[in-house]
């Protein structure tokens, strides 16, 4: 299994409905395969764009449970590239839509 690089468990909207930025989490995975998440960092939705361009990191969609103090993977994120228009997807699908599931929002 190939851990992602980034969590994004919160986003942010703007007036239209689009994804304005991200909540983000950085994961590491020590040599005996120990996962650790990391800080919690605030994103504008075009670093995240940026750095999928790069496909040399993995970002997916996480929720945390505070009773079990457990991370669960939801969804890979993707890059939909339309003209200079940019949309963060889970679905593979190439809808001109941003969307990354029912991941709560935060002010």
């Amino acid at each position: 299994m190939i851990t992602a690089d980034f969590y994004i468990y919160k986003i942010k909207k703007d007036g239209q409905g689009n994804i304005a930025g991200v909540r983000i989490r950085r994961v590491d995975v020590d040599q005996d395969g120990k996962v650790t998440v990391k800080g919690s960092r605030y994103a504008v939705k075009g670093l995240i764009c940026d750095l999928l361009k790069t496909n040399k990191l993995k970002i997916q969609t996480a929720a945390y449970s505070k009773n079990q103090k457990l991370w669960t993977v939801l969804n890979d994120v993707s890059l939909v590239v339309e003209g200079d228009k940019e949309y963060l997807r889970i679905d593979g699908e190439h809808t001109l839509k941003d969307d990354l599931g029912t991941l709560p929002e935060f002010l």
